[in-house]
């Protein structure tokens, strides 16, 4: 029988998923596509989403620029408004809420690094500080001078665009401060006054938390999904990370799957990728918002507590052990951190959370390991 390349690389990919201590998350534009978002891939494709610029003429890269909002302002507030009314209209597609399940059940937790401005990240549940948008976000505004540094929230501004004329319709949305026009707090072409405040503070506890999974050693997972090469910014980012934290990366790409040697490659689209992915790993039974099923929540919960309290229980015994010459502290621990791994090993493959399940029954084991005396 001839082998399957790629349920090969699924498998390769499910076994460094399990074995991650943590997920590094990395999106480019193809996350959103399976959402109903367009793809802007070409000139065809984006004029095929926005006709009006087909004729005129404008390319992606020609409208998405800052002048216009000075030159033009309702033509730069028709494309941006459009684009921000339709991501608010667009519910993330079922691959979010895996990828959070999938990333909540790792011990040092997930990170989200994305080119995306569509917010849908925060939409579907993840953490609104554990995400860095690089090219800023369409739900955040500034000044277009700008008169000043401050960045606001978008929610409740609303902008009407003629369909037909693709024109935006006035009120435009104003600065606060100067009562000039607001632009999006959006990485743009030729962009000179972008105001980098805001992703600049998400980048920094993205660092911080990379700092610290390298001092430990710790294991990496890095999920890449629908980032290609015309903007490569998430590319470069993951590849980054796979050398300075020796970790792996699953790039997930229908068309642009190509990895430097040792890496995983998946031509799948997103949605697809993830659900395989999941399926593999027993991880597809999950809330819609990505919470895995409550018994699974409080399983976790109730391992973690049992883990810290026998640490603690193991750092006092270590001040106490001289007087305490049997280590009759060790025992205690030890009795009741191998009794909980083996009850947890017992429901394991019942549980859709079962990776999560085995580094908690792992690290219990290693825990009760500790212990200078021997189970009764």
């Amino acid at each position: 029988m001839a082998e399957n390349p790629l349920g090969l690389d699924l498998a390769s990919a499910a076994a460094a998923l399990r074995a991650a201590d943590a997920l590094l998350i990395t999106a480019g534009a193809g996350m959103g596509v399976d959402s109903g978002l367009p793809d802007f891939r070409g000139p065809q494709g984006f004029w095929r989403a926005y006709p009006a610029l087909a004729r005129l003429g404008l390319r992606f890269e020609e409208v998405a620029q800052p002048g216009w909002f000075r030159r033009a302002p309702q033509l730069g507030w028709a494309f941006y408004g459009h684009r921000m009314n339709l991501y608010r209209a667009t519910t993330p597609h079922a691959g979010f809420g895996q990828l959070l399940a999938l990333g909540r059940s790792k011990p040092l937790g997930y990170f989200v690094f994305t080119s995306n401005v569509d917010g849908h990240f925060q939409k579907a549940g993840f953490d609104p500080e554990r995400i860095v948008e690089c090219h800023g976000s369409l739900n955040h505004l500034q000044c277009c001078e700008p008169c000043g540094e401050e960045i606001w929230d978008a929610t409740g501004v609303v902008v009407t665009v003629n369909e037909e004329t693709f024109q935006a319709q006035p009120p435009l949305p104003k600065c606060a401060r100067c009562h000039g026009l607001a632009r999006p707090n959006v990485l743009m072409f030729g962009d000179a006054t972008w105001n980098p405040q805001r992703s600049q503070a998400q980048e920094a506890r993205l660092h911080h938390w990379l700092a610290r999974l390298k001092e430990g050693q710790s294991k990496v997972a890095i999920v890449e999904l629908g980032a290609g090469t015309t903007v490569p910014s998430v590319r470069f980012f993951s590849e980054g990370a796979v050398r300075d934290l020796d970790a792996k990366l699953i790039r997930i790409n229908p068309r642009e799957a190509e990895v430097p040697p040792g890496e995983i490659g998946l031509p799948l689209s997103a949605a697809e990728g993830l659900r395989q992915l999941c399926q593999s790993l027993k991880l597809d039974q999950v809330r819609a918002d990505g919470h895995p099923l409550a018994a699974d929540v409080s399983r976790r919960q109730t391992l973690r507590l049992q883990l810290g309290q026998a640490m603690r229980g193991s750092r006092q015994g270590i001040k106490d052990s001289g007087n305490s010459p049997r280590g009759e502290w060790g025992a205690v621990d030890q009795r009741r951190l191998t009794s909980a791994a083996t009850r947890e090993r017992t429901v394991m493959a019942q549980s859709p959370m079962a990776p999560c399940f085995e580094s908690c029954a792992t690290s219990l084991e290693s825990t009760a390991a500790l212990s200078k005396v021997p189970p009764p």
